[in-house]
């Protein structure tokens, strides 16, 4: 099979919801200014703005790893060049 970059389908409504829901409490949780959207039905879209990029990047990784486990069942795994 060919390597895949990216991956995107369609959300059935109810998990887009569930999906921007646990989003949002991740946010209001964060404290940061950031907002999550839900774009034609498909693509998620989290916007954020912080003083510091170690905040706003805590944020993305915890949605990342969210969406990982709510959407496709799959681990919350970083990949590993996010470590070096």
């Amino acid at each position: 099979p060919k390597p895949r970059l990216g991956y995107a389908r369609s959300m059935l409504p109810q998990a887009a919801d569930a999906l921007l829901d646990s989003t949002r409490a991740l946010i209001d949780a964060s404290g940061l200014h950031a907002g999550v959207s839900l774009l034609q039905g498909r693509l998620l879209l989290l916007r954020v703005l912080a003083m510091e990029v170690e905040a706003s990047l805590r944020l993305l990784r915890q949605a990342r790893g969210l969406w990982r486990q709510q959407q496709w069942g799959i681990a919350a795994l970083e990949p590993r060049i996010w470590s070096s």
